[in-house]
């Protein structure tokens, strides 16, 4: 019996959205010190803003890691589900 890849990207995807989402909510309005930095992103930082000039800043190394880290996790999920599918046929 052959699953769909997409039921289970799907749900993987909207968890690591949703921690992001988590993460941009709990992040503070400002800096608590002078010049320093604000950085929002689970498991990596994907946005930071502060600093000097308050330049807002996109952290595409995050956003690699982040999608790298939710393949990852996909393969690792769909792996697990196959194994449990062997062991109770």
């Amino acid at each position: 019996m052959k699953s769909s890849k997409l039921p289970l990207s799907l749900v993987v995807a909207m968890v690591f959205c949703a921690a992001n989402l988590f993460s941009y909510y709990r992040m503070p309005e400002s800096s608590t010190i002078d010049d320093g930095f604000v950085y929002f992103g689970w498991p990596f930082s994907v946005y930071a803003y502060g600093g000097f000039w308050s330049h807002p800043v996109i952290i595409w190394t995050g956003m690699v890691g982040n999608v790298f880290v939710a393949l990852c996790a996909h393969r690792v999920i769909r792996r697990l589900l196959r194994i449990k599918a062997t062991l109770l046929h």
